[in-house]
């Protein structure tokens, strides 16, 4: 059917409506659509300066968390330091102020002890008089009246005699002498060809041909250094006191040319061997400069070694603080060495067994003390400490077996309960410091632990480190030494005077004996020179009262 002409005029007239409508809407909203567009723009904008200034943020923030924790990190270690620092200073107090004994000042309640009497005579107890002092010279003095006090002032009857009253006093007279030898000189009067022409008594033996100072100054000179540990420049002093001008140069002289002559080398190489045979040993070592310059070394920091056996003592100078220097005195045979745990002990050698200090077990834990946190609980484990020395102390002085299985047993019982709490403790203490301590101990247990199998092994080091005393008093007065040679001839009158003191042997006496018989074999070492040791018999004189 075909369309008819109102139809399509109808059509026509909507198509036309509906472009007019169109029209309409479009120029309605375009002008809202374009402005909505606009705002989207500028909010995408927005959104990107915001975006922009968000990551801008962020960043800054990211910057400062890791400044911050920069500074979290600072402030523990500056805290840390911080108490390091108050542990020093109360350790430095405690040095300058406070006790330089280690004995506990309070006993352990375990232990018991006599209550501590006043130092002195007690009360009610018999006097024992003055001391006898037979092995000194005695001279007599006699003291006379004068004519006119032997008779009465008031009628001139004399005084009868009513025996003397005898008192003593001790007297100690140094003096500087020169003394003047004038030998007699004879001529012979035949002629005899085995009898010389002209005969002199022989001259006093000196140390030196030539030289103006007899054995005594020597004797004097070598003694005041290395056994008093005088400064050559104060001994100087002292001879011009006397009236005696001479000058550090003459006795550094004196000493360089025994030195290069070996005169107390036949000494020092019986006494090495002798450590060497040892098989219980104990070492400690200790800084000594020596001023002069080394190829190869920086500084002038050298080391004192010390290894101290039942009957001898031995100190040897070394450039190094290294395990090649702590191996010096170490033999072929077995041997146990007792010393504290610095790290050059360890691996001396297969036939070495290492005994490790308790007396240092006790410092560390005492430093531990220093921090308030673990004061308590580380004046406990010094206490733990304190009853094995006694447990121990009591073993070694029981008087019968089963005195001493009694003392070992509860020895063996304290020392199991303490290793596993120090055990315990490496692994678990909260505390860095502690928790290094007890590592500590739980590495060295075994050479730690020695002792209770051992009783003849001591628990510490402490007898090498009180033979250490006495050089290093000398090396607060005059530093050290000014040369190797002066380093090397210490230690060797160290070892020797050591040595003779800890046999009984007098080391003044037995010095001038053993220095005139050099001077009697023309300034070198004399062929009974072994004769001179202590567990060779040596004269009864050089013996100490």
């Amino acid at each position: 059917m075909s369309r008819t002409a109102p139809q399509l005029l109808t059509k026509e007239l909507l198509e036309q409506i509906y472009a007019e409508v169109e029209a309409r809407v479009d120029a309605k909203y375009r002008d809202r659509i374009e402005r909505l567009e606009r705002e989207v723009e500028q909010w995408k904008e927005e959104a990107r300066i915001w975006k922009a200034r968000y990551f801008k943020e962020q960043e800054k923030s990211r910057k400062l968390e890791g400044q911050l924790s920069l500074a979290r990190k600072e402030i523990k270690e500056l805290k840390e330091v911080i108490q390091k620092q108050k542990t020093r200073i109360i350790e430095l107090e405690k040095v300058v102020h406070g006790r330089t004994t280690e004995v506990s000042k309070a006993p352990n309640a375990e232990v018991e002890r006599p209550e501590k009497r006043s130092k002195g005579r007690q009360n009610g107890a018999k006097g024992y008089g003055r001391k006898k002092r037979s092995n000194l010279d005695t001279v007599e003095k006699i003291h006379q009246f004068e004519g006119s006090d032997l008779v009465c002032a008031c009628c001139g009857l004399p005084f009868e005699d009513a025996g003397e009253k005898r008192s003593e006093e001790i007297d100690v007279s140094v003096s500087v002498t020169i003394i003047r030898h004038r030998r007699k000189t004879v001529r012979r009067t035949c002629k005899c060809p085995g009898t010389p022409v002209i005969k002199t008594p022989p001259a006093s033996a000196k140390l030196f041909k030539g030289s103006a100072y007899s054995v005594g100054f020597w004797h004097h000179a070598i003694f005041e250094k290395y056994h008093l540990q005088r400064p050559t420049s104060r001994t100087c002093s002292l001879f011009l006191s006397y009236g005696l001008d001479v000058g550090p140069s003459v006795i550094v002289n004196g000493l360089k040319r025994l030195h290069e002559a070996r005169v107390f080398k036949p000494l020092l190489e019986t006494i090495t061997e002798r450590v060497k045979r040892s098989t219980r040993q104990q070492k400690d070592e200790t800084g000594w400069k020596i001023f002069q310059e080394i190829e190869g070394k920086e500084g002038y920091q050298h080391w004192l070694w010390v290894t101290r056996t039942e009957d001898c003592c031995l100190f040897q100078m070394d450039p190094s603080r290294s395990r090649e220097a702590a191996k010096r005195t170490i033999g072929d045979g077995p041997v146990i060495v007792t010393s504290d745990m610095l790290k050059v002990y360890d691996n001396l050698g297969d036939n070495v067994t290492n005994s490790w200090c308790w007396a240092h077990v006790r410092r560390y834990l005492l430093k531990l003390g220093t921090r308030p946190k673990l004061a308590k609980s580380a004046n406990e484990w010094v206490s733990k400490v304190d009853w094995l020395y006694h447990c121990n102390n009591q073993r070694l002085a029981a008087g019968s077996e089963k005195e001493f299985q009694l003392h070992d047993s509860e020895l063996r019982r304290s020392i199991g309960q303490f290793e596993r709490l120090a055990k315990n403790n490496a692994k678990r203490h909260k505390d860095p410091e502690a928790q290094k301590v007890f590592t500590m101990i739980a590495e060295h247990w075994d050479g730690l632990a020695l002792f209770v199998e051992y009783p003849a092994v001591p628990m510490d080091n402490n007898l090498s480190e009180q033979a250490l005393r006495n050089a290093v008093v000398g090396r607060k007065c005059y530093y050290g030494s000014g040369s190797c040679w002066s380093g090397d001839l210490a230690a060797d009158l160290f070892t020797i005077f050591t040595t003779l003191e800890m046999n009984g042997i007098n080391p003044r006496t037995w010095l001038f004996e053993y220095l005139t018989a050099v001077a009697k074999n023309g300034g070198r070492a004399p062929p009974e020179a072994l004769d001179f040791l202590p567990w060779n018999s040596p004269p009864a004189n050089l013996l100490s009262e």
